[in-house]
């Protein structure tokens, strides 16, 4: 019973020690956590980029590539997501296949083929808009590998050159 009187006593003060203590509560990103390196890193390899947060979870960087035979101009994105915990690059408008055309399901097996033969990135179409995008996607989960970045945003630009011409 003699504690109780002590414990009583203790007890607020351990309480305002322990508020003295904690953190202040971090002020929230502004924008996605990787957004800003995913902009140095384009920076880096000498492409000039539009980049904007769309609130904290999500932001986009854009740009047109052009391919190096000045073959084909495509629209860029880079898509960073802190809530999938992904980096989403995609070189769009690719090609088009018209979804009503005559050709339309031998254009589509032939994009399913070379679907199949690419590892690390993929062809996508829309069935709306008869749009072919080429996209990869870079984990973050862990962290942001800027090095890896660097190197799926080159290796899709260059399959996107490679590939532009037998999707025509």
């Amino acid at each position: 019973m003699a504690r109780l009187p002590r414990l009583i006593v203790w007890a607020p003060l351990l309480a305002l020690a322990h508020e003295g203590l904690a953190q202040p509560p971090a002020e929230p990103l502004a924008e996605p956590r990787y957004l800003r390196a995913v902009r140095q890193e384009l920076e880096r390899v000498g492409i000039e980029a539009s980049c904007e947060a769309e609130g904290r979870a999500r932001g986009e960087c854009s740009f047109t590539h052009t391919a190096t035979d000045a073959a084909g101009r495509w629209p860029v994105r880079v898509v960073v997501s802190d809530q999938s915990h992904t980096v989403y690059l995609a070189v769009l408008d690719l090609a088009s296949i018209p979804p009503n055309t005559p050709r339309a399901s031998d254009e589509l097996r032939h994009l399913a083929e070379l679907n199949w033969s690419l590892t690390g990135a993929r062809l996508d179409w829309d069935p709306h808009s008869g749009a072919v995008r080429l996209s990869a996607i870079q984990r973050t989960d862990t962290n942001f590998d800027r090095r890896a970045f660097r190197v799926l945003l080159r290796l899709l630009l260059a399959r996107a050159e490679r590939l532009a011409p037998q999707l025509r």
